[in-house]
This record gives C-alpha cells, sequence and structure tokens, in this order.
C-alpha cells in the first residue's frame, strides 16, 4: 500500500515526467490510482491515470474501491506509469500515447 508521502512524491514528479515524454496530458486532469507491487524483488508503485469522460468508473466511488481501472490504448484518456520510491524514478509510461 503506497504511502502518502509516496504519492505526494509521485504527484509533484508527474508534470515533468509528462512534459519530458512529449506528450500533452496533464496530470490534473485525470483521476488517479496507485497500487502496490513487488517486482523482482524491489518495490514499485503503479500509477494507473484516466480522465473524468470515464464516468462509468466514476459512478458511487467505483475506482475507489475496486480493481485497478487499466484500458490498453487509451489514447490520452488512459494511461499508467510505474515509480520506484527507493530512486524516485518513473519508468514504463504507457498508454494509448
Amino acid at each position: 500500500m503506497p504511502s502518502v508521502s509516496q504519492i505526494v512524491a509521485i504527484e509533484a514528479r508527474l508534470p515533468a515526467l509528462l512534459q519530458a515524454s512529449g506528450h500533452k496530458v496533464k496530470a490534473a486532469a485525470s483521476y488517479h490510482q496507485y497500487i502496490g507491487f513487488i517486482s523482482k524483488g524491489k518495490r514499485l508503485i503503479y500509477l494507473s491515470a484516466f480522465q473524468s469522460s470515464s464516468a462509468g468508473y466514476l459512478t458511487n466511488g467505483y475506482w475507489r474501491t475496486n480493481a485497478l481501472i487499466s484500458i490498453c490504448d487509451g489514447g490520452d484518456t488512459y494511461w499508467g506509469v510505474e515509480f520506484a520510491p527507493a530512486t524516485n524514478k518513473f519508468a514504463h509510461l504507457g498508454g494509448g500515447f
């Protein structure tokens, strides 16, 4: 489970990541879900992001209490990225960009 301080670190770094990647997505225009996981012995956090146009997911807070929303090839509407808290680095920015 990501901590509040880890989420704050991710949110603070997101605008620079998105700008450097050349994508026009604005982090503030998306809803964010966070899930912690371990890969090859490293603790990571996956950020799944989607825009408010995904109204079905926003009904009754579904996105807050249910499974991770992950949609491949969703253009700028759906995207995700991994974050390593130990190094404060992002990896595998993906979506339909």
